[in-house]
């Protein structure tokens, strides 16, 4: 074996003579000259560990066992008395009434039978402002067309000195007097109006063609009486209607024949209507007076002749009513001015 170098004696792999460990496997290298004499070198650490030896199971200590101390004798004392409030009063509601019955006497102690809960139902929805419209102009509409108005033709009043307190008394014996006419056609009732400082009532008897207000009220110490027939007129929207087609065409067939341009037409035909409604308005105040005697003919429907006499008849009977109702309070006919005149309605 050369003397530079080592074999190592686990590998057999040869290494420099200076090594101390084989480069190959790592182990310590020992001179073939040395492996029969001691070593003189000092023993090396090769850092080699034990291994571990296995864990030992641990045991938790384990507590004492409890040790049981009988209990103290106590001696009990009870809490002393108190008074206790009263309980609360509770509030008794009156039972529900069964179905299709009276309601049920508490005291009696009977159990009434109810009938199936209410089912409510949602209000249904109010009309839309179209409907409303249309509501609202039906309504003006209808008051135009049907609605009349009264028109006092004629009346009488008289005023009784020192005779206030017999108004109720003459108003009795005139209700009393015009009931026993037997004037099935007239309705005769009681309105109260009052005159801003006080209130006054009245009798009034309706008639298809109008009505007679009656009134015996006091006036201070004297006695203030009278009545005031009223005819029921409405207009006559239908021949206003025949009157205004006959501005138009009038206008249209003026305008036509001027022969301008359509523009122009149309404009002079508009101006037109409105300057013939009023010649047109003139010559319907004229044909009424010619064909009917009355100048409002074709603008005003009164009542026919029969229901005007009716309404006359009315108005004389409740003249005649009315002193009759003064002779029995006691008055004299001659302190009243009797009328026995009227004027045509």
């Amino acid at each position: 074996m050369n003397q530079q170098t080592i074999i190592c004696s686990n590998c057999k792999t040869p290494n420099p003579a200076h090594n101390l460990y084989c480069q190959s496997c790592g182990r310590p290298l020992i001179p073939a000259s040395d492996m029969t004499q001691p070593s003189t070198y000092p023993p090396v650490d090769l850092g080699y560990v034990e291994p571990p030896q296995p864990a030992q199971s641990y045991t938790p200590p384990q507590p004492p066992p409890p040790q049981y101390y009988p209990p103290a004798q106590q001696t009990y004392a009870p809490p002393p008395q108190q008074p206790y409030p009263p309980p609360p009063v509770q509030q008794q509601y009156p039972p529900m009434p069964p179905t299709g019955g009276a309601p049920v006497d508490p005291q009696q102690g009977v159990q009434p039978t109810y009938g199936a809960p209410p089912v409510y139902q949602a209000a249904p929805a109010g009309p839309d402002f179209f409907q409303k419209t249309q509501a609202k102009a039906g309504s003006f509409v209808n008051s135009m067309t049907k609605e009349t108005f009264s028109v006092q033709v004629d009346g009488w009043s008289d005023l009784v000195a020192g005779e206030g307190e017999k108004a109720a008394e003459i108003e009795q014996n005139f209700v009393d007097d015009f009931n026993a006419r037997g004037l099935t056609y007239v309705d005769l009732g009681r309105v109260e109006v009052s005159s801003g400082l006080q209130l006054r009532a009245y009798q009034v008897a309706r008639h298809q063609a109008g009505s007679v207000a009656v009134y015996a009220n006091p006036a201070g110490k004297d006695l203030m009486l009278g009545w005031d027939l009223k005819v029921a007129q409405k207009v006559s929207w239908k021949r206003i209607g025949i009157l205004a087609l006959a501005a138009v065409i009038i206008s249209f067939l003026v305008s036509l024949f001027s022969g301008s341009p359509f523009l122009y037409f149309l404009v002079q035909w508009i101006n037109g209507t409105i300057g013939w409604a009023f010649n047109v308005a003139i010559l319907g105040l004229i044909a009424g007076k010619v064909m009917k005697g009355d100048i409002w003919y074709m603008f005003i429907e009164k009542p026919e002749v029969a229901a005007l006499q009716e309404l006359s008849a009315l108005a004389m009977a409740v003249h005649q009513s009315l002193i009759t109702s003064v002779k029995k309070a006691g008055l004299e006919e001659t302190s009243l001015r009797v009328k026995d005149t009227f004027k045509s309605a």
